[in-house]
């Protein structure tokens, strides 16, 4: 059995600065001379979660 703390990808930083830093870490991509993520968000996968007007217009 895998523990808890064995499983966690939680990164604790100080400062605003450390964030950046670690936020970038990796992400250097030499052909394109830019950071960029090997990662991306691709949207849902279901239509669970549709976004709900919200606005009320004043009388």
């Amino acid at each position: 059995m895998i523990n808890a703390s064995e499983q966690s990808n939680d990164v604790r930083v100080e400062s605003w600065c450390e964030l950046c830093e670690r936020r970038y870490d990796n992400s250097w991509q030499d052909t394109l001379l830019r950071f960029r993520s090997n990662y991306a968000f691709r949207g849902l996968d279901g239509l669970a979660l549709w976004l709900k007007r919200q606005y009320t217009p004043r009388t």
